[in-house]
């Protein structure tokens, strides 16, 4: 063999020449002794013999979408998948915890799916946030598949928690998304912004709810609040009419407002200098809250 031919043989093959034909398998693993656990698939590569079968990592297939949905379907079929639960959340898009879900439930079968998709592609502290197209960002796309499984289970019940952001964003296109989703299948929905404080904590937090329920069941109702709370942030104009809170000409008797001093007063003094990770507390409970938070 002249050296020519042995540059050609080493020479890596462009890109543009490897198309997935379809995966054949799933592991949790390291198959290639990359030194770094992921998620893989062996691929069968179109026009290439099955020797060229390879193992490659998720994120390598961001180009073939329909052929991920294809194997996961297959494999809810002929139950080809067995992977550890813990892994499952790791998953890009969410579709092999999906596979997890309809693998062992059926339609029906299932009384309450809770969840809340991540909040870095809504959060105002993302500065590189996708305003024209939301779901495009892949975190975003967690929406998406939660209400893909909710269609596909169809439970007696879907609660659904998120950011504040999710109706200020993009002129609250993920949250008009998630309501209108439930709509379409059918679910009677209720949209709640509940605040933390409201309900004997030492801090505001804002929190989007959404309640869906089938046309046969009773949609809850959102707790109406315990405390009184010290005001931060801003209540959405368009989704003012959903915080939860007491009519103005109620009887509220609310209990007075938490701050940071009911929770942390009763903790010791730590010197400059102090060596130690871990310190004893001999300082009895002062607040209730202090006495509450101690029990756990």
């Amino acid at each position: 063999m002249s050296n020519d031919d042995e540059d050609d043989k080493n020479e890596a093959l462009p890109n543009d020449l490897f198309e997935v034909e379809r995966l054949l398998d799933i592991c949790y693993g390291d198959p290639n002794k990359t030194g770094n656990d992921g998620l893989w698939f062996k691929v069968r590569w179109k026009t290439y013999d099955p020797s060229h079968d390879s193992w490659e990592p998720i994120d390598g297939l961001s180009d073939s979408p329909e052929c991920i949905k294809e194997f996961v379907q297959r494999g809810y079929r002929e139950s080809i998948l067995p992977l550890p639960v813990s892994k499952f959340l790791l998953v890009p898009f969410g579709l092999v915890f999906m596979w997890r879900l309809i693998r062992y439930f059926s339609k029906g079968s299932v009384d309450v799916i809770c969840g809340g998709p991540p909040c870095q592609g809504i959060s105002g502290l993302n500065r590189f946030r996708n305003y024209n197209e939301p779901l495009e960002d892949d975190r975003n796309k967690q929406l998406v598949v939660f209400m893909d499984v909710v269609n596909y289970l169809r439970p007696k019940y879907v609660l659904m928690e998120n950011v504040v952001d999710i109706l200020k964003f993009a002129d609250g296109f993920l949250g008009r998304y998630a309501l209108s989703r439930l709509v379409s299948m059918r679910y009677q929905a209720r949209l709640g912004l509940m605040v933390a404080g409201c309900y004997g904590l030492p801090q505001f937090r804002m929190r989007a709810f959404l309640w869906g329920s089938l046309p046969s069941g009773v949609l809850p109702k959102f707790p109406l609040p315990t405390h009184d709370v010290v005001k931060r942030g801003v209540v959405p104009n368009a989704f003012s009419q959903c915080l939860v809170a007491y009519d103005e000409i109620d009887d509220k008797r609310l209990k007075k407002a938490l701050v940071l001093q009911d929770a942390l007063s009763d903790l010791p003094k730590v010197p400059n200098y102090q060596p130690n990770d871990l310190m004893e507390n001999r300082i009895n409970p002062k607040t209730e809250f202090q006495r509450y938070i101690r029990l756990s």
